[in-house]
């Protein structure tokens, strides 16, 4: 738990900080304390150090940017970067020419637009929706994808307009997050889906369905090639591929348990979220496309991994509306107590890598230097 332990400190504030949220009846206080819960997660992941392993890339980026690169498209070039990121990197550079002022930024649009999100949809609680951030997967997507965090929160402010059926706007946010990052082009045809009704035991099917694929080990590739019986020759070649250079996604038992937990808990109260939560089929269905990357793409880890951090929204709001939805109030606290404990078990366990070491600039961070050795030390210990 050394590497991890600032983590896990961060996530009891905001632990408190959500408990005086729900137990405080002025909202002016409850503003304080949402305001108090976002500094302290701005101050935390805006100003950390070379933290994680995608700085070494978003360093020399940083340092190569110029404005000539708005103007190249190649995609197949290495060093390409979408132009929204590229023009805010350049825009960041031209006021301050510290890459840490780069994450100063990325985290504050990060959590703006987050917030934004959250009010829109009344989940008023910013301090527990920034510890299930920080717990579930979070964490990853603010210190490591720059370009994917600032898209997949431009996106989720998307959402409103594909409830109210406005696909203009729809499209015009997807067209700027995909400016940040190209996995956006997914969000295009999801206006069309999102909203549809599912039923609870299609809902309930499809998850088993998609869990039982990945428990079976079977291969996506192998399935498809045998499905339009193209076997022979392109059959073995696919074989070979996937024993080669496929990586499967490992079975994490205590996150299966709880994803578990989650399925069970909607299906037993579905028709409520379904009536009093805002989001209603679009986080349902958000959080079946979350399963489908998680366990149906598991075959293909990378794939697999970066999918699923597009739609694990959806597991951070689901919780909360369960916790939400029950009537009796021992039992709401029994739940969130047990979330509360599960997040700090998971950050404790899975932010716990030499990597991850926490450092903050404003108290004395060690230098990119001093980081890029570190980080190639631990690389070559662990090939």
């Amino acid at each position: 738990m050394m590497f991890s332990f600032p983590y896990v400190v961060l996530l009891l504030f905001m632990g408190i900080c959500a408990y005086l949220f729900e137990h405080t009846e002025s909202e002016e206080k409850r503003g304080y304390v949402s305001l108090t819960a976002m500094a302290a997660f701005l101050i935390f992941y805006g100003f950390r150090g070379y933290i994680y392993s995608d700085w070494i890339l978003y360093t020399e980026t940083f340092r190569n940017v110029e404005w000539g690169d708005l103007l190249r498209y190649d995609i197949t070039d290495k060093e390409f970067h979408e132009p929204g990121f590229t023009l805010l990197c350049l825009l960041c550079k031209s006021l301050v020419n510290e890459y840490v002022f780069l994450n100063v930024t990325c985290t504050t649009i990060f959590l703006a637009l987050l917030y934004r999100f959250c009010r829109q949809f009344d989940f008023d609680n910013i301090a527990l929706v920034l510890v299930m951030v920080i717990a579930m997967d979070g964490t990853e997507i603010v210190v490591n994808l720059l370009r994917n965090s600032i898209s997949i929160v431009i996106w989720l402010n998307a959402l409103i307009y594909v409830k109210e059926r406005r696909p203009l706007p729809y499209f015009a946010l997807c067209t700027l997050a995909l400016s940040f990052h190209l996995s956006s082009l997914l969000f295009y045809p999801l206006y069309f889906v999102l909203h549809r009704q599912v039923s609870r035991w299609v809902f309930l099917g499809l998850f088993v369905f998609f869990l039982g694929f990945f428990l079976s080990k079977a291969s996506i590739l192998l399935s498809i090639i045998q499905l339009f019986g193209f076997e022979g020759v392109l059959g073995a070649k696919a074989e070979a591929y996937t024993e080669v250079y496929v990586v499967s996604r490992g079975l994490n038992p205590s996150g299966t348990l709880e994803k578990v937990a989650l399925v069970i808990l909607l299906f037993i109260y579905y028709d409520e979220v379904v009536a009093r939560c805002k989001g209603g089929y679009i986080f349902i269905n958000c959080l079946l496309l979350y399963f489908f990357a998680y366990y149906f793409c598991g075959e293909f880890k990378t794939m697999s991994d970066r999918m699923s951090m597009l739609f694990i929204f959806a597991r951070w709001l689901l919780w909360i509306e369960m916790i939400r939805i029950l009537v009796i109030e021992n039992n709401r606290k029994l739940l969130a107590g047990t979330i509360f404990l599960y997040c700090v078990y998971m950050t404790s366990l899975n932010l716990n890598e030499p990597v991850m070491e926490y450092d903050n600039v404003l108290t004395g961070a060690k230098t990119e230097a001093e980081r890029r050795r570190m980080f190639f030390k631990i690389f070559e210990e662990e090939k």
